[in-house]
């Protein structure tokens, strides 16, 4: 299968920014295709067990059966996945492998009769979201937002949600992880047939054959969904036209001005007014909430990526 150009192309209209990437992108494309050969997972690696599961398939724990290498085999349903895409993932994860708080793809890529297969590194066995009360390093959430922006660099957004944060139960790893829903800077998306909390004000106000420009930014929302019947997102609209700090709705009154400061621009309804990634960390030292500007200590910043993440939601749709 050749990997057609228009397919990257159609991924991206702000090509003078995204060009390098979309070179590289299609070099790897073609030579995953070419390379990809159907085979048995027995073939190579002895499965252990089965380490997650979702729509798109499931994830094994194997052993390299020639190096004993111990890995995650990604395997992707034929009936949710067609050849095409797989080859625009499993290049997205090779473009950026050398990032080292990325889980690293490997270059095997195979098809089984029902899968298509990505071999990755074993991953760390936790999410953020799933530690998120204990204590976790700012260094870890540095870590964290410089990869962002490293992808980021690249005219890649990640577009997906916290889940894909992966850290072990020490705290001591952090990686990012999934790439199914990535898409080049500069992409136009369609109105999404249903609303999901993550998702960002423009694509909620987006209307049928209407397509919105997307770009990185940072911000997962905290309501239900934000259209006018949402009481949460509501008052924060009326907080942020009024930018007012010292009138914010009763769930932000616990945060100190600097954090409240901070919010406002990256849950800012207009994308345009929404910080970069970088711009977080002038927060680092600054206390979050009153709670700890009372103790004199400083919040540590995993507290912005609870309430924070990408906020410009991709969603997995045809690319052709």
């Amino acid at each position: 299968m050749t990997v057609s150009v228009s397919l990257f192309y159609r991924m991206a209209v702000t090509i003078s920014e995204a060009n390098e990437t979309i070179k590289l992108l299609l070099e790897i494309a073609e030579e995953t295709s070419s390379t990809m050969r159907r085979m048995a997972v027995t073939d190579h690696f002895q499965a252990i067990q089965e380490l997650g599961k979702g729509s798109y398939g499931e994830v094994l724990l194997a052993k390299h059966r020639d190096s004993g290498q111990m890995v995650a085999l990604k395997m992707q349903s034929k009936e949710k996945t067609d050849r095409e895409h797989f080859v625009v993932e499993h290049s997205i994860g090779l473009l950026l492998t050398s990032h080292l708080h990325i889980i690293t793809t490997y270059g095997m890529a195979f098809e089984t009769l029902t899968s298509y297969v990505s071999v990755q590194e074993l991953a760390p066995t936790g999410t953020l979201l799933s530690i998120i009360k204990r204590k976790v390093s700012d260094q870890r959430c540095i870590h964290f937002i410089r990869t962002l922006e490293f992808m980021h660099r690249k005219s890649l957004v990640h577009c997906d949600k916290a889940d894909n944060i992966l850290m072990d139960p020490g705290c001591k790893s952090i990686k990012l992880a999934d790439f199914g829903l990535t898409r080049i800077q500069g992409i136009y998306v369609p109105q999404m047939s249903w609303i999901i909390p993550y998702m960002a004000p423009e694509l909620c106000a987006l209307r049928h054959n209407e397509h919105l420009l997307l770009n990185p930014s940072l911000g997962q929302y905290p309501w239900k969904e934000a259209l006018s019947n949402d009481w949460q997102y509501q008052d924060f609209i009326c907080w942020h036209q009024g930018q007012v700090l010292t009138r914010a709705p009763s769930q932000w009154k616990r945060f100190t001005v600097e954090g409240r400061i901070l919010f406002l621009q990256i849950l800012a309804p207009n994308p345009t007014e929404r910080c970069s990634v970088l711009e977080i960390l002038h927060y680092i030292n600054l206390p979050w909430t009153e709670e700890h500007l009372s103790e004199g200590l400083t919040s540590p910043l995993c507290g912005i990526i609870n309430a924070a993440y990408e906020s410009t939601h991709c969603w997995e749709a045809p690319l052709c």
